[in-house]
């Protein structure tokens, strides 16, 4: 009968715990917002002549620089797995922009081959 209080216990604490993390989180990622709007807006219309950001603007920018700067994925706590997902990330992009242009180069030499040989073809029949 204890035993079984204490794991309902348990379970109402770790719910707790989840949400409170979560309100953690929003507050954090809000407060993070408000900041960079703020800064945004009180450096960027005088120094650049650029526009004032709302709040969804801001949210909207963060979320771009952090997909554009740090990428959606190798999300590893360990520094040396981290960077061989990164690695192999750059490997497979690479080798599939060597492939594709390796193709690009066969069509056009083939393009090539083959305009070259109706060309001849034409001044023969003639």
């Amino acid at each position: 009968m204890e035993n079984e209080v204490n794991n309902e216990v348990n379970i109402v604490l770790k719910i707790f715990k989840v949400i409170g993390f979560i309100i953690l989180g929003a507050i954090f990622v809000t407060v993070a917002i408000f900041v960079t709007q703020y800064l945004w807006n009180w450096l960027v219309p005088d120094l650049f002549n650029g526009p004032e950001i709302s709040f969804w603007q801001t949210a909207g920018l963060l979320a771009l620089s952090k997909i554009l700067f740090s990428g959606l994925g190798c999300h590893h706590k360990d520094k040396k797995e981290k960077m061989r997902c990164k690695k192999e990330g750059w490997k497979d992009r690479l080798h599939k922009k060597k492939l594709s242009w390796k193709d690009e180069i066969r069509n056009e030499i083939a393009d090539e081959i083959r305009k070259d040989f109706e060309k001849k073809k034409e001044e023969t029949s003639d």
